[in-house]
């Protein structure tokens, strides 16, 4: 072997060697750039930010949880839903939570920083009040009603350019989920609407399906009907009652027989 033939085959070789070194820098910037967050500034400069994690609380049918949020505000879970917040709540420059299910607000006020409530097709703005979400995953419609001060609600993803809407103290927002049109304002009753929060469960001229999911909700047990010919437009309220007490006067309003085991009815 020459001197020319043994220099072109140790820069051939060289050459391998730099394009594997290469290869792993490429892939390990890749990795490290996928466990950030990015933005891109006005000036077109890459800011590279550490990855959001989130704290989740969540409820099962039959449960109801209290939470305050770092920021003081307090928060009343309703059976079976889930709240999301990030681990950087207390210095993000928007307060945003992600609903799933029902919760009661008592949002804390601090003006230079709104708080925002997501759901699956809503954004709810505000900076200081008290006011209830309803958003199950199943629900024909997204409702917000206000009991204190003043929230502004907007729908997401709105292809017709829906408005945003303004609620005061006394006022429903009802958002269609399967149906972007415009969000309705109407006014709402609080014991009909958020009493729930009070340990009191309400029936308001419901048929029978609608009482039993209720009730499915609220004890978190299963309900066989086997009865299909009972009795609609039921209307009661319960305080703070067992299952068997509100059983007993469903039963003998709607007419209808009842066992409840372990774990369903």
């Amino acid at each position: 072997m020459n001197v020319a033939s043994h220099l072109k085959n140790q820069n051939h070789y060289l050459i391998k060697i730099a394009g594997v070194v290469s290869l792993l820098l490429v892939a390990c910037s890749l990795l490290w750039l996928l466990s950030y967050n990015q933005d891109v500034t006005q000036n077109n400069q890459l800011v590279v930010t550490p990855k959001t994690d989130y704290i989740t609380k969540q409820t099962t049918k039959g449960q109801k949880n209290k939470l305050t949020l770092p920021d003081g505000s307090q928060i009343i879970l309703n059976a079976d839903s889930k709240l999301r917040f990030a681990n950087t709540f207390s210095t993000d420059k928007e307060r945003a939570v992600y609903l799933e299910g029902e919760a009661f607000f008592d949002v804390a006020r601090d003006t230079s920083r709104p708080f925002v409530i997501y759901t699956q097709k809503t954004a709810t703005r505000v900076l200081g009040t008290s006011f209830n979400i309803n958003a199950y995953r199943d629900n024909q419609v997204i409702s917000v009603a206000v009991v204190s001060g003043e929230v502004q609600v907007k729908r997401l993803e709105s292809k017709n350019a829906a408005q945003p809407i303004n609620l005061v103290s006394g006022e429903k927002a009802i958002c269609d989920v399967k149906n972007d049109v415009q969000i309705k304002k109407t006014a709402f009753s609080y014991d009909r609407e958020i009493v729930w929060k009070d340990g009191t469960l309400n029936f308001y001229k419901e048929d029978f399906e609608t009482v039993a999911k209720k009730l499915e909700m609220w004890y978190g047990k299963k309900i066989i009907i086997k009865k299909r010919n009972i009795k609609n437009d039921f209307t009661g309220t319960y305080h703070n009652k067992s299952l068997k007490v509100v059983l007993e006067g469903i039963s003998y309003v709607l007419d209808f027989d009842y066992v409840i085991e372990e774990e369903k009815i």
